[in-house]
C-alpha cells in the first residue's frame, strides 16, 4: 500500500515539474513577443494595472490553501458527503470574495488608479478600461480556485498539469493574435482577449471537476460548522501572510531609505532569483500535501512521519541542487541572466539561496500543523518571530552593517521557523525530533557543506565560461545525487530508487534493443 503511495506520489511530481517546465519555457517566449506587440509604454501601463489586481488579488492565496486542507481532511476520512458540503460551502464563499472584490476595485481601485498612478493624461480612458478587465479576469480567477483545489485534493495532476499547460498556450495564442492583426487600440485588445482566455480555462477546471468527481456536485447550500471553520482557518492563515509581506516590504523600504534605488533593484532581482527557487519546491510540496493531508484524516501516523521524512530529505536535494552552483558561481550565471549586474547583487542572490535551502525542510511540518487545524497559537507565534527580525533588520541597518548583512534577517527568521515548527509538530503528533534531528537534519547539513567544498573546488579548474558552466552544473547534479543516496536516503528509499532505475531500463533501453 506504502509502495503504491510512492509511486503515484512520484507520478504526480513528474507531471507537475513536466508542467512547470513547459509553462517557464512558453512564458519566457510570450514575455519577449508582448514587449514587440504592445511596446514599452502599453506594456509598462499594463503593468502597473496587474500590479494593482494583484493587491486585490491577496487573499485568493489564503482561501486556496483552506479549500485544499478542507477538501483533502473529507477524503481522507473517505466522508464524500461531507467533502461535498466543503466544497459547496468553499464555492459559496470564493462568490462572496469576489463580490467583495468587485466592489472594492470600483471604489478604492478606480480612485487609486486615477489619483495615485502616474499615466499619461492621453492614455487614461484606456487604462480604466483595461482596469475592468483586469478586474473582471480577477474574478473568475477566484471563482475557479474551489476547483483546482478538488483536482488537486482528489491528486488528479495529470489533468491539473494539462490546463496548465493549454493555460499557456492560450496565452501565447493571444500574443500571437496581437502581433499579426490589427486591433487598433492592442492595449484595450489585449485586455479583453485576456479576460477570455481566463474565463475558458476556467470552463476546463469547471467542466472536468463537476463531471468527474463526486464531491464537486453543485448543491449551493452553506454549512455554517464549516463556513466558520474555513473562516477561522483563513483568518489565522491571512495573519501569517500578511507578517511575511511586512517583513519583505519593510525590509525593501529600510533598504530604500539607507542604500538608495540601486539596492532596491537588487534585491527586486534577488527576490525574482527566490520566486523562482520557490516554485519548483512549491510544485513537489503540491505532489505530498493531499497524502500528507490524508494521512493525518485517517489516523495513518506511521505512514505520516515517514512521509515528513521523504518529503523533507527530497525537498532540500531538489533545492541544492539548484542552489549549490548558484553559490559557487553567482556572478557569471548573474552575467548570463541580466546584461550588466547591479551592485549588491551577487551576495544578495547567496543569501537568498541560503534562506530557501533553509526554509525548504519546512514544508511538510507547516502542511501537517495546517492538517491539524490549531493554527491560533501557531500563527501568533511565527507573526511575533517574523516581526522581530525586521526589528533586527532596522538596527542593522541603523548601525551601517553592509546590505547583505541586513537582508540575513530573513536567514535567522527561517531558522527560529524551523526550530518553532519542529517543536510544534513533536506536540501534535508525537514526532520524534531527537531522532528528526540525527538521523535527517544532520545529514542533510552535512551533505550541503561537503557538496559545497567539492563543487567549489571543482570550478576553480574549470573554465570561466559555458563550457565551465555546464560542467559545473553536471558535476554538481552527480555529486549531489550520489551523495544523497549514500549518507541520506534509508534502506527502502535506495531499494525504492533502485527498482524504479531497473524498470525504466527494462522498460526504455532493454525493449529499444530488442
Amino acid at each position: 500500500m506504502s509502495n503504491a503511495k510512492n509511486v503515484r506520489i512520484a507520478k504526480n511530481t513528474l507531471m507537475l515539474y513536466s508542467r512547470m517546465l513547459m509553462i517557464m519555457v512558453v512564458s519566457l517566449y510570450t514575455s519577449r513577443i508582448l514587449l514587440h506587440a504592445l511596446g514599452v509604454e502599453d506594456l509598462g501601463v499594463y503593468s502597473i494595472i496587474a500590479g494593482v489586481i494583484i493587491l486585490f488579488g491577496f487573499i485568493q492565496n489564503v482561501t486556496t490553501l483552506a479549500t485544499q486542507r478542507f477538501l483533502s481532511i473529507g477524503l481522507g476520512k473517505n466522508d464524500i458527503e461531507w467533502t461535498n458540503k466543503a466544497f459547496n460551502t468553499s464555492v459559496l464563499v470564493h462568490i462572496g470574495i469576489a463580490a467583495l472584490i468587485f466592489i472594492g476595485g470600483e471604489t478604492i481601485g478606480v480612485w487609486f488608479v486615477g489619483t495615485h498612478l502616474n499615466i499619461p493624461q492621453d492614455r487614461i480612458n484606456d487604462v480604466n478600461w483595461v482596469f475592468q478587465f483586469s478586474l473582471l479576469a480577477l474574478m473568475v480567477q477566484i471563482l475557479q480556485t474551489p476547483y483546482i483545489a478538488s483536482i488537486i485534493a482528489c491528486e488528479r495532476m495529470e489533468i491539473y498539469a494539462k490546463i496548465g499547460v493549454l493555460d499557456a498556450f492560450q496565452r501565447w495564442f493571444i500574443v500571437f493574435l496581437l502581433s499579426y492583426f490589427d486591433f487598433g487600440d492592442k492595449l484595450k485588445a489585449y485586455g479583453v482577449l485576456v479576460l477570455c482566455g481566463y474565463f475558458f480555462v476556467f470552463v476546463c477546471y469547471f467542466i472536468f471537476s463537476v463531471r468527474k468527481f463526486d464531491i464537486c456536485r453543485l448543491n449551493l447550500k452553506v454549512d455554517k460548522k464549516i463556513l466558520w471553520e474555513m473562516f477561522s482557518f483563513s483568518s489565522w492563515t491571512l495573519m501569517g501572510s500578511m507578517s511575511v509581506v511586512a517583513l519583505s516590504q519593510g525590509i525593501a523600504i529600510l533598504v530604500n531609505i539607507f542604500f538608495g534605488v540601486v539596492a532596491n533593484a537588487s534585491l527586486g532581482l534577488s527576490d525574482q532569483v527566490l520566486a523562482a527557487i520557490n516554485r519548483v519546491t512549491g510544485n513537489f510540496q503540491t505532489a505530498f500535501n493531499p497524502q500528507i493531508i490524508k494521512s493525518y484524516a485517517s489516523g495513518d501516523f506511521v505512514y505520516l512521519k515517514k512521509l515528513i521524512e521523504q518529503s523533507s530529505k527530497l525537498s532540500f536535494a531538489l533545492v541544492l541542487l539548484a542552489v549549490v552552483p548558484l553559490f559557487v558561481d553567482t556572478k557569471f550565471i548573474l552575467s548570463v541572466w541580466l546584461d550588466s549586474v547591479p551592485e549588491y547583487l551577487v551576495s544578495l542572490v547567496r543569501v537568498v539561496a541560503l534562506y530557501v535551502l533553509i526554509d525548504c525542510i519546512s514544508g511538510p511540518f507547516v502542511t501537517v500543523i495546517y492538517a491539524v487545524g490549531k493554527l491560533k497559537r501557531y500563527q501568533i507565534t511565527i507573526s511575533i518571530i517574523i516581526l522581530l527580525n525586521l526589528a533586527v533588520a532596522f538596527l542593522l541597518v541603523y548601525s551601517v552593517f553592509p546590505l547583505y548583512v541586513v537582508v540575513m534577517a530573513r536567514v535567522s527568521s527561517t531558522v527560529l521557523l524551523l526550530a518553532y515548527r519542529l517543536n510544534m509538530l513533536g506536540g501534535l503528533i508525537d514526532f520524534d525530533i531527537k531522532n528528526y534531528v540525527l538521523k535527517t537534519l544532520s545529514k542533510l547539513v552535512f551533505v550541503s557543506f561537503l557538496s559545497v567544498s567539492l563543487i567549489y573546488l571543482a570550478n576553480i579548474l574549470l573554465p570561466n565560461d559555458f563550457i565551465g558552466l555546464f560542467g559545473l552544473l553536471f558535476i554538481s547534479s552527480c555529486t549531489i545525487i550520489f551523495l544523497f543516496y549514500v549518507i541520506v536516503f534509508s534502506g527502502d528509499e535506495k531499494m525504492f530508487c533502485r527498482n524504479k532505475i531497473r524498470f525504466l531500463y527494462n522498460k526504455f533501453l532493454v525493449k529499444s534493443s530488442g
